[in-house]
């Protein structure tokens, strides 16, 4: 895997820790990336209108679960150092309009990683 380095990101801001920059590296760089990209509804960073996950589907009143999957993987696929989503799980609260989406991927060198997002 490459070894590239991105600054932390918890809850939408870059951590800072004792004055320092959080940095992180390795499958939590791509985890994050991927988190980032499910994140981002398409079409809202203007660098890039592709970049980001189509949130029809979860904003219906009763989203189909299937199709939110479909909209998740697509959204994660865009990491290029993805070859597949091998698992997902989301546990969608109907209360508070929220859904955590669990994920298991394989990395195109054979790695596996895993992660978790709240939308």
């Amino acid at each position: 895997m490459e070894n590239l380095r991105s600054f932390k990101i918890e809850n939408d801001d870059i951590v800072i820790q004792n004055g320092n920059v959080q940095m992180i590296q390795e499958d939590l760089e791509v985890c994050q990336c991927v988190e980032r990209a499910i994140t981002t509804r398409l079409e809202e960073f203007f660098l890039n209108a592709e970049h980001g996950m189509d949130y029809t589907e979860y904003e219906q009143k009763a989203p189909n679960i299937e199709l939110l999957k479909f909209a998740v993987i697509e959204a994660a696929m865009q990491e290029k150092r993805l070859k597949n989503i091998d698992i997902i799980t989301v546990d969608f609260n109907r209360a508070k309009r929220t859904a955590r989406l669990d994920f298991i991927g394989t990395l195109i060198s054979d790695e596996q990683i895993q992660g978790s997002v709240v939308i």
